[in-house]
């Protein structure tokens, strides 16, 4: 991550920062499931069998007085018009009751040397 805006004062942490997701991967009646390590938290995803639609959530190690303790990340590949839509959402979990703190939209295009048809791979692990 690079915080570009010039105005920055590090309060979130280094401008420049490396994170890292691994992500393991196991079948599930309905798709496929994974088992999350990263540097934003460890946790648990979902996801259909061609990963057109995703739901990641992890849990990060902060502060209990920090106005989040989730993170949920909800992808959908488009892979025929080529892009991906992601929303990002930091969340408050307390005794089954979860309160919105920041949700972020993005939108990306994926580049290929030709257009895709279909999902590129289906797992079948």
């Amino acid at each position: 991550m690079h915080r570009r805006h010039p105005g920055y004062d590090g309060s979130a942490g280094p401008r420049e920062q490396t994170m890292f997701f691994r992500l393991d991967y196991t079948t599930a009646p309905n798709g496929v499931r994974s088992t999350i390590q990263s540097s934003l938290g460890n946790g648990q995803g979902e996801s259909d069998r061609e990963f057109r639609e995703a739901r990641l959530e992890l849990h990060p190690e902060i502060s209990s007085f920090a106005p989040f303790n989730l993170y949920r990340i909800t992808q959908h590949y488009a892979y025929e018009s080529a892009s991906l839509s992601e929303t990002v959402e930091l969340i408050k979990r307390k005794d089954g009751t979860e309160t919105h703190w920041v949700r972020n939209h993005e939108t990306a295009t994926l580049f290929a040397t030709h257009p895709f048809q279909a999902a590129p791979t289906v797992w079948t692990k």
